[in-house]
Parts: structure tokens; C-alpha cells; sequence
């Protein structure tokens, strides 16, 4: 059952020196429900939140107002920490990555998206996700790209039809070769996709 704490709840837990014990995805609880009430300072639930959300605990506001103490709102939150719960990890990660990037210029947040992505790659729930997802047949190992002198212009194709065009290395190698062999060519270039994904 998750957490669905009043003010004076989230308040008391704050003050528990044994809250990481309690919450978390360390702890096994890796959601709170906040439920403001009418006339709660906001700055009273920044204060009660602040622990929670240092152990990793994602907080769910009960409101439909924003409120920077909450890391998500919903006026009906049982669906978002059922969510939380499935994917803890990701959850705290993407939670922890949206405080961090707030007020930061993009370059440093890009990094930091960058490498808690990285970590996630290498944790339990993008294994499970991978296994569910089964084994993938390669059946294209042919060009992923065809290029066509069409005299008054050139017509480049991403050939991985049957996979909506998406870029591996070898498509991402051909590119550049292709980008290098037409550097010199003053001509329009056209792009296309075979398949269902048709640029």
C-alpha cells in the first residue's frame, strides 16, 4: 500500500531518523502520496519533502495545482505510483534527473541525462525489459543506404524499410560515407526511406 501522507504526516516522517528505512527504493517503498490541504504553506511541504526526496523517493502531489515540493501531480495519483512501484529505479532516476536539470543550462543537462540513462542500461529493470523483448532475426544485413545520381540532384535512400529506417552502426557508417562523397557535390540532395517510415 503506498504511503498517502497529510502534512503533518510527511512532517513527522521527515523528522524520523530511521526514514531510510522506510522509504525509498532501497527501503522497497519507492513512492509517496502527498495530499495537500486547504491553506498548507507550500513552504511546510518543501521542508517535509526534502527528505523524502533525497533517499530517492519519487513524491506524488494529490492536486492539480504544480508545486515544485511534489515531483509529479495528478488529482488521481494511484495509477502514477503503480507505476513507480513496476519501475522503481527509473522512476527515482528520471525523478532525480528532472530536480538536477531544472535550473541548469543544457549542456551540463544533457550529461546528466546522458549518464543516468548509461546507468540504467546497466540495471535490473533495462534487463528484464530486454529479455521480454526477445531475441531480434537479422534479416538485413545488406546496404543500409542507396544513393541515386538523378543528374540534377541526388536522391539519398535509408534502405532498413522493414524496420521504419532506425540507425545502427552500419546505417550510421554508410551516412557518413555518403556525407564525405558528397561534400564536393554542389546538387540538391533528396532524402527518402523505403517502407512504412517514408521521409
Amino acid at each position: 500500500m503506498t504511503p498517502t501522507w497529510s502534512l503533518a504526516e510527511a512532517t513527522e516522517a521527515a523528522r524520523d531518523p530511521d526514514l531510510r528505512h522506510r522509504v525509498g527504493p532501497a527501503a522497497g517503498e519507492p513512492v509517496v502520496i502527498a495530499v495537500p490541504g486547504p491553506g498548507d504553506p507550500p513552504e511546510a511541504w518543501t521542508a517535509a519533502t526534502t527528505p523524502l526526496r533525497r533517499l530517492g523517493t519519487v513524491v506524488v502531489g494529490r492536486t492539480k495545482e504544480p508545486d515544485p515540493a511534489f515531483d509529479v501531480v495528478d488529482t488521481d495519483p494511484a495509477s502514477l505510483a503503480d507505476a513507480v512501484r513496476r519501475h522503481p529505479h527509473a522512476a527515482s532516476v528520471a525523478a532525480e534527473v528532472l530536480r538536477l536539470t531544472e535550473h541548469t543550462d543544457a549542456d551540463p543537462a544533457r550529461r546528466i541525462e546522458s549518464l543516468a540513462y548509461a546507468a540504467l542500461q546497466g540495471g535490473p529493470e533495462h534487463t528484464a525489459w530486454r529479455a521480454a523483448q526477445g531475441r531480434r532475426v537479422r534479416s538485413d544485413d545488406g546496404p543500409r543506404v542507396r544513393v541515386d545520381d538523378d543528374g540534377d540532384h541526388v536522391t539519398v535512400t535509408l534502405t532498413r524499410g522493414r524496420l521504419h529506417n532506425l540507425l545502427d552502426v552500419a546505417m550510421r557508417d554508410a551516412l557518413a560515407d555518403t556525407f564525405v562523397a558528397l561534400a564536393g557535390d554542389d546538387r540538391p540532395v533528396r532524402w527518402r526511406g523505403e517502407g512504412p517510415s517514408l521521409l
